[in-house]
């Protein structure tokens, strides 16, 4: 007898073959038999023993029939990565296959989807935590089992989808946002800022609160001028976002990042302005660098009018600041300054919302509700109002 380990071109265990020999009845040298070859120790083991009893009970059959084949958590995965991947953008299916190379197989990959509990995958989410995994990346990974499960529920493969109910850690902490003061906006926005290249897109992501990729993929034709060209809307219908499968070069998406995102905003006068200026500015450097400018019409580009790398604001946002002398924050970090500051200013959530981006005005309060007070400051004045008129005597 004897379970012997298989092992791949890296060196790991793939599976565990194994022989059995049957005595021969005539006497003599008994026959060597090789079972198969297992996922896992513990089925090979199995399997041994249940050849060593059949043969002590002389019904081995050297030619059973193959046992049904299982559905392993891999093969579960993958078939519903094949489908998933179709219908997402690059970038997205970049994430997925990560996750599910990274940390999903090498955690689950072997185990028979019929025999995976609800408990083996919230002890494996509690692993993730515990292990310093991050809470996206945790529900990442624990909706694709989630997902790859629907799919053998759906089949009648598993009675029931064992990744339902999974306890996380929460992905979205309620942060305090840094918020400069009036002096320091000043420094940053109209000190620092003076004269950059990039000037325009700071002005959309502070004063309008744009996304990074939706600043940096905003084309000319995408702005609505009115007549005299004192008012200007920008209708976003696409993003530069980095290409993950290709080094986080500039990738231009032909769309916003969600429905919601594909939005009209109507801008500030401040970034009108600049906007006109900027748009001077590119005209001359387009006629004289024709021969090597780029063909997409965007507002932000490089030197040569080519796509900005998403990654190389985050060095020059670190340069303004320590110019401006003002807190550090992230580019995302000027998104949310510029709605902390209209909440405070008493501007409904609902509006914030809808030029943020937002799908309802339910995600601004979820994230933002705890600096709505204006707002509560008024409703509280109405209730005292209807109090007081309603123990009026006639």
């Amino acid at each position: 007898m004897a379970i012997n380990r298989r092992t791949g071109n890296d060196g790991k265990v793939i599976g565990y073959t194994v022989q059995v020999s049957v005595p021969n009845p005539a006497g003599g040298r008994g026959r060597r038999y090789t079972l198969g070859t297992f996922r896992t120790h513990k089925q090979a083991k199995a399997a041994e023993r249940k050849a060593m009893d059949a043969i002590e009970a002389g019904t081995f059959d050297p030619n059973p029939p193959a046992p049904p084949k299982t559905t392993t958590m891999a093969d579960a995965v993958g078939v519903w990565f094949a489908t998933k991947r179709a219908t997402i953008q690059p970038n997205s299916a970049t994430g997925y296959e990560s996750a599910i190379r990274l940390h999903v197989l090498p955690a689950l990959g072997n185990v028979d989807v019929t025999a995976l509990t609800h408990d083996d995958v919230q002890r494996q989410a509690n692993a993730w935590r515990d292990a310093g995994m991050g809470a996206r990346l945790i529900h990442r990974c624990v909706m694709i089992l989630r997902a790859a499960l629907a799919r053998q529920l759906k089949n009648g493969t598993i009675p029931h989808n064992p990744a339902d109910g999974i306890e996380k850690p929460s992905a979205r902490g309620r942060k305090l946002f840094t918020v400069w003061s009036g002096a320091q906006i000043d420094a940053f926005l109209i000190e620092a800022t003076r004269d950059e290249r990039l000037a325009a897109f700071w002005y959309l992501t502070f004063a309008e609160g744009m996304r990074r990729g939706e600043a940096l993929g905003l084309r000319w034709s995408d702005l609505v001028w009115s007549a005299d060209e004192s008012a200007c809307t920008a209708v976003i219908t696409q993003t530069n976002v980095p290409d993950l499968a290709n080094g986080g070069a500039a990738l231009i998406q032909p769309r916003a990042k969600t429905r919601s995102s594909q939005r009209s905003v109507l801008l500030t006068t401040s970034t009108v302005a600049v906007l006109r200026a900027h748009r001077d500015r590119q005209r001359f450097q387009r006629t004289s660098l024709a021969d090597v400018w780029g063909g997409h019409d965007l507002i932000c580009t490089t030197s040569i009018g080519t796509p900005i790398t998403p990654s190389t604001i985050k060095r020059d946002l670190a340069a303004l600041i320590a110019r401006a002398d003002v807190p550090p924050l992230t580019t995302h970090g000027l998104r949310h300054m510029a709605a902390t500051i209209m909440l405070r200013a008493g501007v409904s959530p609902a509006l914030v919302a809808l030029k943020l981006g937002h799908a309802d005005f339910g995600t601004t309060v979820d994230r933002y509700g705890h600096l709505v007070v204006t707002d509560q400051a008024a409703a509280n004045t109405a209730l005292e109002a209807a109090v007081r008129g309603s123990g009026k005597t006639g």
